[in-house]
């Protein structure tokens, strides 16, 4: 059996029963590491999206099940779901194929650039998309990762127990209240609609790539995190958010049904008590801990205040 340290792309053709498919470039393996490959047919010069994804992975701390086989198929029917009802999802071409600990999936390959930063043009696209998405109601598989933001910000609490000062603490509880109070409905979502995972020609999407966060959620909790996304006004990593965006994506998407207060401590969760965030307070020097969240506070309400 191939060490999974050592699967490449030969291994994967070779398990899809393709080996005329030839690597064109690597691409960049993503943070839970999956590998990806632009191929091309030699025969017919056609290119693929040539994948390779990590059987047993977890991708959110909230979420204690691991992304087994029943998890990966949930999420590809999902995929190919919304692909039929006129998104443009990418279209699966051959797999899913089991190679030890890899599923191997072909996609047709999408053109299309990648939106560096937001445009008012671009956040409305993405509102109305994610709203389009969210009204055509997917029958949920029971074994698509439910998503939870509130659970995943309890856990962030807990985590900061003992580290982060009471008075921050004590307001983290609250407004994680206010969101839990909500009433919660589930719908399959894409999870990760953020700037590398939408494609463009000018300002309407034309690819919808990557499956790994599809999964069942509340939708106001989707469009919490596409609103701080989209209203970045730079790039990925940009921590100052523009209300004007803000407001395009929200015109896109048109009426929220849980109310404005909601999305309000939703969007204050997904700035401070986000994991990435609260792993980066973990790791910092302890002297070093109230700067960086006093800075994350001040992020956090500066995203509530969008709405």
């Amino acid at each position: 059996m191939t060490d999974p340290a050592d699967f490449g792309a030969a291994d994967a053709a070779h398990a899809l029963a393709r080996p005329e498919l030839l690597v064109i470039a690597e691409l960049d393996a993503n943070w839970h590491g999956d590998r990806h490959w632009l191929v091309a047919d030699s025969t017919s010069s056609q290119r693929f999206s040539l994948r390779a994804l990590r059987l047993g992975r977890t991708i959110r701390w909230e979420e204690g099940r691991a992304y087994d086989l029943s998890v990966l198929t949930a999420q590809l029917d999902a995929a190919d779901a919304f692909g039929r009802a006129g998104f443009p999802f990418m279209a699966r071409a051959g797999g899913p194929v089991i190679a030890g600990e890899w599923m191997v999936v072909l996609y047709g390959w999408l053109a299309g650039t990648v939106a560096v930063e937001a445009t008012e043009r671009r956040a409305f696209a993405v509102g109305r998309l994610l709203r389009r998405m969210h009204e055509l109601q997917l029958s949920v598989d029971e074994h698509l990762p439910v998503h939870d933001l509130v659970a995943g910000a309890e856990l962030s609490i807990d985590r900061l127990e003992g580290v982060a000062g009471s008075s921050f603490l004590a307001r983290a509880w609250d407004v994680v209240g206010r969101a839990r109070r909500a009433a919660r409905r589930a719908v399959v979502v894409h999870g990760d609609c953020n700037f590398p995972n939408l494609l463009w020609n000018d300002d309407r999407v034309i690819g919808i790539v990557d499956f790994d966060q599809i999964g069942a959620c509340d939708p106001t909790e989707e469009l919490a995190w596409v609103l701080k996304w989209w209203s970045r006004r730079g790039r990925i990593g940009t921590l100052v958010h523009d209300r004007s965006l803000a407001s395009a994506v929200l015109g896109g998407y048109g009426e929220v049904g849980e109310g404005r207060d909601v999305l309000a401590a939703q969007l204050w969760i997904t700035g401070c008590l986000n994991a990435n965030s609260v792993v980066r307070v973990l790791r910092c020097e302890p002297g070093e801990r109230a700067a960086l969240i006093a800075e994350l506070e001040r992020r956090a309400d500066e995203l509530a205040a969008l709405v």
